[in-house]
């Protein structure tokens, strides 16, 4: 979607700069009289067409009565650019060459003295084409990119995340029957790990009062076992 919407923008623009180039050479050619050759000369230093890799051609009468030179960067051969039709209304076209290539042009009539002239401005579309292909392997290079750093950017927050994790499993294998007093490590994180370390240190405290209720019993067992087991081995000495 977006190479295609890139590439209808950079169409869409390079049509509306050809159809002011149009418009700039017809009302150039709009004179009471023409001297072709001046006129090609003036279109040829105003305009520089070969320099800015355009094709540029004015037909009069059925004649060709200027058409500029190859572009600079021989991206197309505008000799065998198709002629225009006659035509009353101006136009943008997509003309193939015989290699296949395509070239956009724009296409102004221009009345002088009741007759019509076409302006024809083109550009070629390899170089539209060029600079989405450079931008697709930017592109695809950048999403290589975005795909190594999410992986790892991925794995140091998965490593942040459980490090209390970590820290709260080597508390539970400390904590014994001899240490039941010690609690795990409560993270301020504010979600189900907070909340389960909570947990388990309330079920920790149950478990030592437990214990110490416990270890109470046994000690109050053996203080009331001891008096009548003393009264008993007394006994059992004086028989």
């Amino acid at each position: 979607v977006v190479y295609k919407s890139l590439d209808y923008y950079l169409v869409r623009a390079l049509r509306q700069a050809l159809e002011m180039r149009t418009r700039h050479i017809g009302s150039l050619i709009e004179r009471p009289t023409q001297d072709w050759h001046a006129l090609g000369r003036e279109i040829h230093y105003r305009f520089a067409p070969e320099e800015n890799n355009r094709f540029t051609r004015i037909t009069a009468d059925g004649e060709v009565k200027y058409v500029a030179g190859p572009p600079r960067d021989a991206s197309f051969d505008p000799s065998p650019v198709p002629a225009a039709p006659q035509k009353v209304e101006p136009s943008f076209e997509r003309r193939a060459l015989p290699n296949g290539q395509l070239v956009l042009v724009a296409v102004r009539p221009v009345l002088i003295d009741g007759r019509t002239a076409l302006v024809e401005e083109g550009f070629s579309k390899a170089g539209i084409t060029g600079t989405l292909r450079a931008w697709m392997v930017a592109l695809a290079w950048g999403l290589v990119l975005l795909i190594a750093m999410t992986v790892m950017g991925g794995y140091f927050v998965a490593q942040r995340a459980l490090r209390p994790v970590d820290i709260i499993i080597g508390a539970a294998e400390r904590i014994s029957s001899r240490n039941l007093s010690e609690r795990l490590p409560v993270p301020k994180t504010r979600d189900e790990l907070e909340r389960l370390s909570t947990a388990l240190n309330n079920m920790i405290r149950r478990l030592e009062e437990s214990f110490q209720y416990t270890q109470r019993f046994l000690a109050d067992a053996s203080h009331e076992l001891r008096t009548p087991l003393t009264i008993l081995q007394a006994e059992l000495e004086a028989m």
